[in-house]
């Protein structure tokens, strides 16, 4: 037998070096990975990958462009059944390959985890006959595509969203429960809803920040699947008059996806919401979560200075853990100690410290801040300001030597000053130790597989650019597979960066409200987050409704 070609992650030299100049890692990322490369003697990609410095997907795109083959996600294609069973699942699986479709040339598509394995693409040819059109695919995307091609024929070319009520009835709870989780995952959730209704159970899934509709189950299927998951997330399965707090993972690709279980009883029974931490589905880089190269800069700088504290503020659900995550990610952690206390830890991060509080044996913020100066760090991530006690401690912690990230619930960037105040921090150390604050949102991502121009009405040129605008070309998604005709794929951040200068700290000392501090922040300039909004709807990463959903504002 032919030795195999060698791999697609290891086809090119200095990888690591094309990533960074790429903007998927930074230098201390690739200086890490290095190291762990020399002790594990693992290709750079998955290290890096292994890390959490870098997503598959944004690695194989990354090598798809080095190599000149396309990089697809095979849910934007309808797979011919047929040809796929041209291989055994076996060889597909071993080989990590899969044929797409014929095209009218009669060129068939392959999708390949290493399209530079030049014996693997030989046998393929010669099994089908003809020649192939490579396109380069994550081993995950492949291994689902297999995994669903054989599972719906074994089901006899039925998939269970299209399963008759009674069907449902006579299957197991372990499947149905199964069921449920798979397509959490395909659809890329963040939360799974189960929830009871008088008739039903009702499914749904929360997608870039949008519950979206699941299946809708039979009412007898309630208590076994409820009870199914309390098995499987160590939960007291005969307790329905109370809350429960659990969790379970399950194995996605090389990564584990973490499940947090929360349980609260209603009047139809128990309702359920899971929320989905999937490691692989996250890139902790600043610039892949939407940060601009001028605001990079500004907060790669604040992450980088030797004393202060830095909030990250917005709703439940706007992204706050995972901007802290990035911004303590820019540390050069092989030099400096880095200690957190959060709840939960979301992300194992390499090289940094990491404590979890624990309200049942009393371990909470305050108690983990004062454990903390005692472990000589240099930087410190406090995952919540959310009482007098911890806000004194990460106060006076960045008073001595420390840099000190946190978050906090606030409507704007300018309203930590306030919510501080209120907290009971005086002023005077409000100006010497706070560094600035980003407020941020979310906003849906326009999908990129069905993006079109579209003209903006007259009243929303306007808004965008002003009385002068003239015509303006907006962009919207009109609906794809590859995005379940939603037209959005994804969220990015819109944000607003505030940076405490002399003139804030004479606010502050005034106890000034929280107009004159936006009156000054027009004045020198500094764009809001509807101003960071509107640049990525004009740039076509996202829509205007969008941006008015989560701003709040009119367009007039």
């Amino acid at each position: 037998m032919d030795a195999p070609a060698k791999s697609f992650i290891d086809t090119k030299k200095k990888m690591g070096d094309r990533l960074v100049e790429g903007g998927y890692i930074t230098n201390q990322q690739l200086e890490i990975a290095l190291k762990e490369k020399k002790r594990r003697n693992e290709p750079i990609g998955q290290i890096l990958i292994q890390l959490g410095f870098l997503s598959e997907n944004d690695l194989y795109e990354a090598l798809s462009d080095d190599l000149g083959v396309p990089f697809v996600k095979l849910s934007t294609f309808q797979l011919d059944g047929t040809l796929v069973h041209s291989f055994s699942e076996n060889y597909l699986r071993e080989n990590l390959f899969i044929p797409i479709q014929i095209e009218e040339d009669g060129m068939t598509t392959v999708a390949m985890a290493d399209p530079a394995n030049i014996i693997l693409i030989d046998q393929i040819q010669d099994s089908l006959g003809c020649n192939i059109a490579i396109y380069a695919a994550t081993q995950a995307d492949i291994t689902k595509a297999i995994g669903e091609s054989f599972k719906v024929d074994n089901a006899g070319n039925k998939p269970l969203d299209e399963v008759e009520d009674e069907e449902i009835d006579i299957q197991s709870a372990t499947e149905t429960v199964d069921d449920i989780i798979e397509k959490a995952l395909h659809r890329q959730a963040t939360d799974i809803h189960i929830e009871p209704e008088e008739k039903v159970l009702r499914i749904r899934y929360r997608q870039d920040g949008i519950l979206q509709q699941g299946d809708t189950l039979p009412r007898d299927m309630i208590a076994p699947v409820l009870a199914r998951f309390k098995i499987i997330s160590n939960l007291d399965i005969t307790e329905r008059r109370k809350p429960q707090d659990g969790r379970f993972s399950r194995k996605k690709g090389s990564f584990n996806v973490d499940f947090r279980v929360s349980i609260m009883p209603t009047a139809h029974g128990e309702n359920i919401v899971i929320r989905l931490l999937d490691r692989s589905s996250v890139n902790l880089h600043l610039k892949s979560l939407g940060v601009d190269p001028e605001t990079y800069k500004d907060l790669d700088g604040i992450a980088n200075m030797s004393h202060g504290l830095f909030l990250v503020s917005g709703p439940t659900g706007s992204g706050k853990t995972t901007t802290l995550y990035s911004l303590i990610l820019l540390v050069d952690a092989l030099t400096k100690k880095v200690v957190t206390v959060e709840d939960p830890i979301e992300y194992s991060l390499p090289l940094i410290r990491q404590s979890q509080v624990d309200a049942e044996i009393g371990y909470t913020f305050a108690d983990g801040l004062r454990t903390i100066l005692r472990q000589d760090p240099d930087v410190i991530l406090v995952g919540e300001i959310r009482d007098p006690e911890t806000a004194a401690i990460a106060i006076k912690s960045s008073m001595t030597g420390h840099m000190v990230f946190s978050s906090i619930h606030t409507n704007n960037a300018m309203g930590a000053v306030q919510r501080l105040m209120d907290l009971g921090i005086p002023h005077y150390l409000i100006t010497t130790s706070l560094s600035g604050v980003l407020g941020q949102r979310l906003v849906r991502a326009i999908c990129p597989k069905c993006r079109e121009p579209v003209q903006a009405s007259e009243a929303e040129a306007r808004w965008l650019v002003g009385p002068d605008a003239g015509e303006v070309v907006v962009y919207r998604g009109k609906g794809c597979a590859s995005c379940h005709n939603t037209g959005f794929a994804g969220r990015t951040v819109i944000y607003e960066l505030f940076v405490m200068d002399d003139e804030y700290s004479e606010l502050v000392s005034a106890k000034a409200s929280d107009k004159e501090f936006i009156k000054l922040a027009k004045k020198k300039g500094m764009d809001f987050t509807v101003d960071s909004g509107k640049k990525k709807a004009l740039s076509g990463e996202t829509t205007i409704s969008e941006v008015l959903r989560v701003c709040n504002d009119v367009i007039i």
